[in-house]
């Protein structure tokens, strides 16, 4: 029986398959690595990707590089520019931010973009030099800062660029507010400065963010307070440090009074003199008072038994009244005249209807008031809506020649 006849494989041959096997198998479990990590690496990435970024508007805007989400923790230099911008007085809202990577070849490098709305009352010089501090004060560096035209409304924005050790990682886009020109075209223009007074009633209950914005405005403000209420005090030591002008906010009886209401309203059934401890005890709970506007009283200021003992108790007290005119029939005024109390009228209430329009729209009737009559007053609350009206409209009906005075100024 013929056996097959069996190939001999050279031993250089053997030796040299030997060496190549490792290397191939190395070489494989090389490309199994390199997979499992780039698929790792885009997983994670596409799940926290946006290409757009949305601001207050509501409308996407293309940004340079990627935008990623900005659920991370700010830096210690992102919170010291948010904390510069809020110590201004400008509104968290209004801060928009979004957190944006530029990838070149193999590097990668990520910019924070803060882009802030800011109220026509703080120029963006201020609010560039505020930012510049901040940044200083952290070792970064403000490496460029130029003011420019946006191109879809004419109005002024900043850009600038932050570095920290030699790295770009911040940019903040300043953009002044415009809602406010479009009502501001039915301003009546005055040849001469016209005086308006605001007031603010209602202090007292809180001393929440919209209160501060309001303490914090930089145009003379009157800040009317209620008593016994927990932020009462601690409201006119601040407006007083801001230099506000501060009014007692003095509770009166309504035509629809409540038991439910605060122990403290004057009623028609009180005496003189219980009317005169109400009024003094109210006066020595609030510090830094100048003058009285009433709270509620469309039934009080129609008494004029009740009317004269609070202008007499006021007189005595060296404090001026202001009518809020909650009643059209009211005679608060009248009578404080005719007992040589300096007082003055509201002419209006910008808030009766909250919301951001119809505020803007009563400050133009303010004006329309003003023009004609050559000053006005008017009343509004501490809504933010009303905030945000008065940031907006005030420089702007400047601008058409209206000067903003306290209402002590306006008394007569």
């Amino acid at each position: 029986m013929l056996q097959k006849k069996q190939k001999v494989v050279p031993l250089s041959q053997r030796r040299q398959r030997k060496q190549v096997i490792p290397w191939i198998g190395l070489g494989l479990l090389l490309i199994v690595c390199s997979v499992v990590v780039s698929y790792a690496y885009f997983k994670d990435s596409l799940t926290n990707v946006t290409l757009f970024s949305r601001g207050s508007s509501g409308i996407a805007t293309p940004d340079y590089g990627v935008v990623v989400s900005t659920s991370r923790p700010a830096s210690s230099l992102g919170k010291a520019i948010d904390d510069a911008l809020l110590k201004l007085g400008i509104s968290e809202t209004d801060i928009h931010v979004t957190r944006t990577e530029r990838i070149n070849g193999e590097v990668s490098q990520v910019v924070i973009r803060r882009y802030v709305d800011v109220p026509p009352t703080y120029p963006l010089a201020i609010c560039n030099l505020a930012i510049t501090r901040a940044v200083e004060a952290k070792g970064a560096r403000v490496t460029e800062a130029v003011e420019k035209e946006r191109p879809t409304d004419g109005s002024r924005m900043v850009q600038m660029s932050i570095s920290e050790a030699g790295i770009p990682t911040h940019q903040v886009f300043l953009r002044e507010k415009r809602a406010a020109i479009r009502t501001a075209l039915t301003v009546p223009r005055v040849e001469k400065p016209t005086p308006i007074a605001l007031i603010i009633d209602d202090f007292g209950p809180s001393l929440n963010s919209s209160a501060e914005a309001f303490l914090r405005l930089n145009r003379p403000i009157t800040i009317s307070i209620l008593p016994y209420l927990p932020a009462s005090k601690s409201i006119a030591k601040i407006a007083h440090r801001e230099h506000k002008e501060i009014l007692l906010h003095l509770p009166m009886e309504p035509d629809d009074f409540r038991k439910s209401y605060n122990q403290h309203v004057l009623l028609s059934v009180m005496t003189p003199e219980r009317i005169a401890e109400e009024i003094q005890a109210a006066l020595k709970y609030i510090p830094y008072v100048k003058g009285v506007n009433n709270h509620m009283g469309s039934k009080l200021t129609r008494d004029a038994a009740a009317m004269r003992a609070v202008m007499s108790t006021l007189k005595k007290e060296h404090k001026f009244f202001i009518d809020s005119m909650t009643s059209s029939e009211s005679i608060a005024a009248q009578i404080a005249q005719e007992m040589g109390l300096p007082t003055a009228r509201n002419h209006l209430f910008l808030d009766d209807e909250v919301g951001l329009e119809n505020t803007q729209r009563r400050l133009v009737e303010l004006t329309q008031i003003a023009a004609k009559q050559g000053s006005a007053i008017g009343i509004g609350h501490p809504h933010h809506s009303t905030l945000q009206a008065i940031q907006e409209m005030i420089p702007v009906l400047e601008r058409k020649g209206y000067q903003f005075v306290f209402v002590s100024d306006l008394i007569h």
